[in-house]
């Protein structure tokens, strides 16, 4: 089985900052987002996009301690 991919989740005021790892490679893809999706399902349908393309497992990790996710918890519980 290969290794997991990791993917970052940094919310911001502004924008959410993604950064996904392969490892022995490092960073494969940063991307800038808006803070709020269109779509209910878009992180889960970006994230299952991610492991359909690399046909690998992925590992998502979500910055608890981020000022954005402490003042809209409920926000973050839901994506």
């Amino acid at each position: 089985m290969s290794q997991p991919l990791w993917l970052t989740i940094e919310p911001h005021p502004d924008e959410v900052l993604l950064s996904l790892h392969e490892p022995g490679r490092g960073s494969i893809l940063r991307a800038r987002l808006p803070v709020c999706p269109h779509q209910p399902r878009a992180l889960a349908t970006l994230l299952e996009s991610l492991v359909a393309w690399y046909g690998r497992p992925l590992v998502a990790v979500l910055d608890a301690d981020a000022q954005d996710v402490r003042q809209h918890g409920e926000r973050w519980a839901r994506l």
